[in-house]
């Protein structure tokens, strides 16, 4: 049974069946966007508890739909992680900068994802860090 739901953004679709996958193994309901336009329209009617995007995509990249979900006003909260192949520190502050709650370098997907979800999502779907403060939780 899934109790909690996640907004996946990622161009690559391999990435993204692969993100369903380990995520429904954990008891996620997972909704899946090929790109940060329909993520956006997708954000209009559904409110994940969680959200994971892409930084490299064509079109919106996945600073500027960071930026544009932290302006919606029933998701300012809700935790967002940016996983990316890019693991430099730049990169890792720039997400932090832009609204990130959480960095997770793809090279380390397998271990460390999970980890991170369940530090931002608490059995009753609050933020387990402060909701006005980006985690400094990096991966």
């Amino acid at each position: 049974m899934f109790n909690k739901a996640i907004l996946v953004v990622d161009d690559d679709s391999n990435m993204l069946a692969l993100l369903e996958v380990i995520l429904k193994q954990h008891g996620y309901a997972v909704v899946k966007a090929p790109n940060a336009e329909i993520a956006l329209h997708l954000c209009k009617s559904f409110s994940p508890n969680l959200f994971i995007f892409d930084l490299l995509m064509p079109g919106i990249n996945g600073f500027e739909l960071c930026e544009a979900v932290r302006t919606l006003p029933h998701a300012v909260d809700t935790p967002i992680i940016i996983l990316t192949a890019l693991d430099d520190l730049d990169t890792r502050r720039r997400a932090l900068d832009v609204g990130a709650s959480a960095f997770v370098s793809k090279s380390q997907l397998t271990r460390g994802l999970i980890q991170v979800v369940r530090s931002l999502i608490s059995s009753n779907g609050s933020l387990t860090t402060s909701s006005h403060a980006p985690c400094e939780k990096i991966v």
